[in-house]
């Protein structure tokens, strides 16, 4: 046997495992887009949550205030009404 015999035997011998391995690599990319969309995807949705979360945030710090400035005048109705049992008008 030649020695250009010998290659062309090492290359048919070869061409398969080439083949499967492109085939290999095709797949493994094909995981990589599917992965990387899924990834975009969550990372599109957390997004979506964080802002949303911080609109109910904002919402509960409000509506805190709002309970604040109640108690607040309660607490000086209470007051004033404290006085005048001390005091009352004759």
């Amino acid at each position: 046997m030649t020695s250009i015999e010998a290659a062309g035997k090492k290359i048919s011998e070869a061409e398969p495992k080439f083949a499967a391995a492109a085939s290999e690599v095709e797949a493994n990319r094909s995981a990589v887009a599917t992965h990387a969309q899924q990834i975009g995807d969550a990372q599109k949705r957390a997004t979506d949550i964080r802002a949303e979360l911080d609109g109910v945030l904002a919402k509960v710090k409000q509506t805190q205030g709002d309970i604040d400035g109640l108690k607040q005048s309660a607490e000086g109705a209470k007051d004033a009404a404290s006085q005048a049992n001390r005091y009352p008008s004759r």
